[in-house]
């Protein structure tokens, strides 16, 4: 489990996972490996996004309030820190003048008066230092050895195409590359050493936070989706809006991340459901559909799904109805011209 590059790591944070991994018998140390060029978010970046957010009053973005905007702010002015930073024997005294510039714009922001805390100091440092028990390298070279090797190397990345910094809703976005080229940026991968990429979409579709979202529905529908979808955000902890699934967003995630196969998730969750929506420049209605198993599809799903595929151009190649891992079916049907 490789952390690249484009990441923002918060200490705290994955000091915590670690150690929850851990207690359960993980062997974390031969399992992880962090890029020394991740960059390091610290308990300012934290309060400037709070700032920011309460700044804008009703213009706010949406933000998760977990400082990654403002981390990648200094990345991009080159006053960041990165993990290889942290072995430095001034690492402290250069974080501390920082930490107290940080303090003092802060308090200009949102005019009121932060205080110097050491004891805030003291625990991420405690955080940094238990992240140097871990290996720190240069994993860009690691994975493209892998590749060199004909290994097989799965790349995740983070949120949705539409929350992309250069093509997503603008401003209503996150800060960094969540297209297919985070690949390139985030891991030092060359484009040409890319292989399939799959897209992954909902059976609907969701947002959390702030932004245009042209097919949310306001309705008893979209209560029902977001309660039986357990729409809840998983870093927020907030409430998804939810509403029909966009085609034509969809058309341009997979034009601009050249996606070759879709994986739909969550097809269960509208199995309750009479009458079934999608929209690509005018909304479709379908038949709804029974539960789902993998001993047999139901028609109309059959029919939607198809109709999705059709539209997009782009085969639907694997379909999940549930939360275990035997909820997923293969899925292969001809496109059709349309």
């Amino acid at each position: 489990n490789i952390i690249g590059n484009g990441v923002v790591i918060n200490p705290f944070s994955l000091k915590s996972e670690i150690q929850v991994l851990e207690s359960l018998g993980v062997d974390v140390k031969s399992k992880l490996i962090i890029s020394d060029k991740a960059h390091i978010l610290s308990p300012t970046h934290i309060k400037f996004d709070r700032a920011y957010e309460i700044q804008k009053g009703k213009m706010a973005i949406g933000s998760t309030l977990k400082g990654i905007g403002p981390c990648y702010t200094d990345k991009i002015a080159r006053k960041g820190f990165r993990v290889k930073d942290i072995f430095n024997d001034d690492f402290k005294d250069k974080f501390r003048l920082k930490y107290l510039d940080d303090l003092t714009l802060i308090s200009h922001l949102n005019r009121s008066d932060l205080d110097y805390s050491q004891q805030e100091l003291n625990s991420f440092y405690e955080a940094c230092e238990f992240i140097k028990g871990y290996r720190v390298e240069q994993t860009e070279f690691l994975i493209n050895q892998y590749l060199d090797e004909d290994k097989s190397v799965l790349a995740e990345g983070a949120q949705a195409a539409g929350l992309d910094i250069e093509f997503g809703t603008y401003p209503y976005v996150t800060s960094s590359l969540t297209t297919t080229s985070g690949v390139c940026l985030g891991l030092g991968v060359a484009p040409k050493r890319i292989g399939t990429v799959y897209g992954v979409i909902k059976a609907y579709s969701t947002r959390v936070g702030n932004g245009p979202f042209k097919t949310e529905l306001f309705d008893e529908i979209g209560e029902f989706i977001s309660k039986t979808g357990n729409e809840i955000g998983a870093t927020t902890g907030r409430k998804r809006r939810c509403g029909w699934l966009d085609l034509e967003q969809v058309k341009y995630a997979c034009m601009i991340c050249g996606v070759d196969q879709i994986i739909m998730t969550k097809s269960d969750v509208l199995s309750d459901l009479d009458e079934i929506k999608f929209y690509n420049g005018e909304y479709k209605i379908f038949k709804g559909w029974g539960k789902l198993n993998r001993k047999g599809v139901d028609n109309n799903f059959t029919n939607y799904v198809e109709s999705i595929q059709n539209e997009l151009r782009t085969p639907i190649s694997i379909i999940s109805f549930g939360t275990n891992r035997d909820d997923i079916m293969m899925f292969s049907r001809e496109i059709q011209s349309v």
